[in-house]
């Protein structure tokens, strides 16, 4: 969900670990391992592709979508 929410929303490492009551570092390390991932695996990449096109489509509410790199 962390690297969701980063990708979509653009936020912080910090802020998504403080919503999620977590620590920033586990945070940031569960997100450098799902991008390795994304990178490595085609089809891995095209389930996290479906994902965030399956949340922006079912969105209440429009999110701000940025494709650029962090």
């Amino acid at each position: 969900m962390g690297y969701l929410v980063r990708k979509l929303g653009c936020h912080k490492i910090k802020v998504v670990a403080q919503h999620f009551n977590r620590d920033p570092v586990v945070i940031g390390q569960g997100i450098k391992g799902l991008e390795n991932k994304v990178k490595d695996g085609k089809g891995f990449a095209k389930t996290m592709i479906s994902i965030k096109k399956s949340l922006i489509r079912n969105s209440s509410r429009k999110i701000l979508i940025y494709n650029g790199e962090h």
